[in-house]
């Protein structure tokens, strides 16, 4: 793992090109530069994801990408950690996330449609009412980021 890492904020990332030993970033106005590593938080269309093989986008109503994404970063760097290359580190952790993010893609289609197609009447719900539609809606899901959650 590298001592230290670049943060480079507020800056439009229009193209990401993998290489062999990491990836080059093209950046608006024609700057480029090349990392080991490129990690992108450039929102819902986001040109990271899309030059790269992103495992998942987790959607807003899934409510899933505030705890998946740590998630993801910790088996990351123990794939790094533990491989002897960046590609046998990447085969890692996609195994290792991918059944996650295809769940919570999953997870985010049920409640999608729940939303759209089948929305209780709000006003007619008692009070456990928005907890049993959110169970048939999830059919009864009550984890994020692929890890359930109990009440202690």
């Amino acid at each position: 793992m590298p001592g230290a890492v670049a943060y480079h904020q507020d800056t439009a990332a229009e193209e990401v090109r993998p290489e062999p030993d990491g990836a080059v970033l093209c950046l608006a106005g024609g700057r480029e530069k090349r990392f080991d590593l490129v990690v992108g938080a450039d929102g819902y269309r986001s040109v990271v994801r899309a030059a790269t093989r992103a495992a998942a986008v987790a959607r807003p109503h899934a409510g899933s990408g505030a705890v998946k994404a740590p998630q993801d970063a910790t088996a990351l760097e123990r794939c790094l950690r533990s491989a002897a290359n960046w590609t046998g580190a990447a085969a890692a952790c996609d195994a290792e996330r991918a059944p996650t993010g295809r769940a919570v893609v999953e997870l985010g289609r049920r409640l999608g449609r729940a939303r759209v197609q089948s929305a209780p009447d709000r006003a007619a719900l008692d009070q456990r009412g928005p907890e049993e539609w959110w169970r048939a809606a999830a059919d009864g899901e009550r984890g994020f980021g692929g890890h359930a959650l109990h009440r202690p």
